[in-house]
């Protein structure tokens, strides 16, 4: 007879102290006692899952009866969750196997044996969560002595109660999201081979660099649930707000681009206007760049231009095409938009007038997540309609697999929208009680600065926004008036900004209307 030793811990720090050898010595102890074959299977994983690496292949060894047991040190090294439990007890019956717990065979084919193993179920179930209590009471007490939580992961380490950033593996995390961000990685799999060859070493797998970018701890805030309730803590930032956003935005971007379904939103399109002919700037995208550019010196528009015969001309030097860095122009001007909203007298009146009448901070997303939410279903309910009557109607298989692709790639695409909306609005910071209407300003514009949905940016864009209008002046020079649907902008009615970024210089002057 073989069976099969299943030694389990539950974390890598017990498989670093005596639980696992421990085990092991037991059941290989049995074994040569009781003059039975043994193959041994290790599992690092919790007792709450049904499906664990080790375990799944031995679950395939009992199925194909090459093991005819199962030996275990306890009841609980097989589940901690009574369903579990229930699930292994079925697989035991079903296929005829015999069960060892310590030095004893447990009977559970039999009504007393079957019960006392369900007892013991609900035992090691009880013991779990009496476990996860007394762990949430502890961390609780952490926390509200102003201590951070948790196993904070890769990039950070603990100094007494306080979390703080790890240098050298910080060094790491700021790589893989300058690397994510280059012009030329698509992929997870191109930052994984990049960094490969930095470090002359794997460092990082593909899916844990995958974690990292989406990982918002990163960027300075680190969530948790604590006895069903919710929790964010600050963090020290490693990866600052631009990159981010644009990591973010890049990764929205990167998923459209695999479903084939990439669709081009851009925050300032339509808005853009080149000083030197006062037509709408044009969008041109290339594999290295994204631009503004006046649409007049390019070569397709001047012959459809002449065919119609319509053509102007634009003021701009002839050498020194009028085109903008589409990135940079969006990254100034929300900035600026910020700066005036905050100090204009119009917006103040407005949320004077939303604080006495006691509505509190907007609700941004409330209404989209429940009318995604009620689109979901709807198109659920009508695909399942479609094919039960395709089927009375005997169409072809072929037919009815090209149409189930489009319902996944639909509910997908509902389904990343849903969960973008979410990420918005977990960011989003909510007070019970707020102090004055200034307050209820400050709280609620910091929210929708930190969006980084393009189509709630362009939202508040167009709320705000009439125009802005480019003058390219020197090779690496800007001028840019930004013209907005305000009456007050403070003190930056037509104040000139200086901007300096990278090797080049804009100048803003901002107006109302």
């Amino acid at each position: 007879m073989k069976i099969g030793l299943y030694l389990r811990v539950s974390t890598e720090n017990q498989k670093n102290n005596t639980s696992l050898s421990y085990q092991k010595t037991l059941g290989i102890d049995f074994c040569k006692r009781s003059n039975y074959e043994y193959e041994i299977f290790e599992d690092v994983e919790s007792g709450g899952k049904y499906n664990r690496l080790e375990f799944d292949k031995l679950k395939e060894k009992i199925k194909s009866k090459e093991l005819t047991g199962i030996w275990v040190y306890d009841n609980d090294r097989l589940s901690r969750k009574m369903e579990v439990g229930i699930k292994i007890s079925d697989l035991i019956v079903e296929n005829d196997c015999r069960l060892f717990v310590g030095w004893e065979e447990k009977k559970i084919e039999s009504s007393g044996g079957r019960f006392e193993y369900m007892i013991r179920s609900v035992m090691s179930d009880y013991e779990r969560m009496r476990i996860k209590e007394r762990m949430d009471f502890g961390k609780k007490k952490l926390l509200l002595d102003g201590g951070k939580l948790g196993n904070v992961g890769y990039g950070f380490k603990r100094e007494g109660k306080n979390v703080v950033v790890n240098i050298e593996e910080g060094k790491i995390i700021k790589d893989v999201f300058k690397i994510y961000n280059y012009k030329v990685v698509k992929s997870y799999g191109n930052v994984y081979d990049r960094l490969k060859k930095k470090y002359k070493k794997p460092i990082l797998s593909i899916s844990t660099i995958g974690r990292i970018l989406r990982d918002k701890k990163y960027n300075g805030l680190y969530e948790g649930n604590l006895e069903g309730e919710k929790y964010k803590i600050e963090f020290d930032k490693i990866i600052d707000d631009d990159i981010w956003k644009k990591t973010q935005l890049k990764i929205k971007k990167n998923k459209g681009s695999w479903r084939g379904n990439e669709k081009d939103c851009f925050e300032l399109k339509g808005k853009v206007i080149c000083e030197g002919c006062g037509n709408t700037m044009w969008v041109i995208k290339s594999n290295q760049y994204r631009y503004y550019t006046c649409s007049s010196k390019l070569k397709t528009v001047k012959e459809k231009r002449k065919e119609s015969g319509v053509s102007f001309e634009c003021s701009s030097k002839k050498n020194l095409s009028n085109k903008i860095n589409i990135d940079k122009l969006e990254k100034i001007i929300w900035n600026s938009l910020f700066q005036v909203l905050h100090n204009s007298e119009d917006v103040k009146k407005e949320y004077k007038k939303r604080y006495d009448k006691e509505l509190g901070l907007k609700e941004r997303f409330k209404g989209k997540l429940i009318f995604l939410n009620e689109k979901k279903e709807r198109i659920s309910n009508e695909f399942m309609k479609k094919i039960e009557k395709l089927i009375e109607m005997g169409i072809d298989k072929e037919i009815l697999e090209k149409l189930n692709d489009k319902y996944k790639n639909d509910i997908l695409e509902i389904g990343t929208e849903i969960d973008n909306i979410k990420l918005e609005e977990e960011k989003r910071e909510v007070k019970d009680s707020i102090d004055g209407y200034l307050e209820l300003m400050k709280i609620d514009l910091n929210n929708d600065f930190n969006i980084t949905r393009t189509k709630d940016r362009v939202k508040i864009i167009d709320k705000y926004i009439e125009s802005i209008t480019v003058k390219r002046t020197e090779k690496e020079n800007y001028s840019i008036l930004l013209k907005l649907f305000l009456k007050d902008i403070g003190k930056y009615e037509n104040e000139k900004i200086e901007i300096s970024e990278k090797g080049l210089f804009y100048t803003l002057k901002i107006k109302s209307t």
